[in-house]
């Protein structure tokens, strides 16, 4: 049912599970995770709720246009969204590596140790010798 409902295509599936874009273990201090989460910018993240309203509006308008009488969304209908709204958003190579740049990932330059949020808790030695 899915297949047929994405005409034979799951890009989220298949980029989850290619080996040169499988998920890695960042590990990082359970406080300030905006800071360093790189699949959670603002700008992929607007972009995902954005074409999940697309999607859903789609979905709703292909259930009016067919004349069919339940117009909810459906739990079927989650991976067909999700689908449609992550290649728009999570899915996008410049946007990521947008993300790594300014979270000080890649190329790895330790960057968030500048941030005036993580420089408030550090002691005047740590500071002397970010500097």
């Amino acid at each position: 049912m899915y297949l047929q409902r994405t005409g034979n295509s799951m890009p989220f599936v298949e980029y989850v599970n290619k080996p040169d874009t499988k998920y890695a273990v960042s590990l990082g201090v359970p406080y300030g995770t905006s800071l360093w989460q790189v699949g959670d910018s603002s700008e992929q993240n607007g972009c995902y709720k954005m074409n999940v309203t697309i999607a859903k509006d789609k979905i709703l308008a292909q259930r009016e246009s067919n004349m069919i009488s339940d117009m909810g969304i459906m739990p079927t209908d989650i991976m067909v969204i999700v689908n449609d709204a992550w290649v728009q958003s999570f899915a996008r190579v410049h946007t990521n590596k947008k993300a790594l740049a300014e979270r000080g990932w890649f190329p790895y330059n330790r960057i968030l140790l500048d941030h005036p949020d993580l420089r408030a808790t550090m002691t005047e030695q740590q500071i002397g010798q970010r500097d």
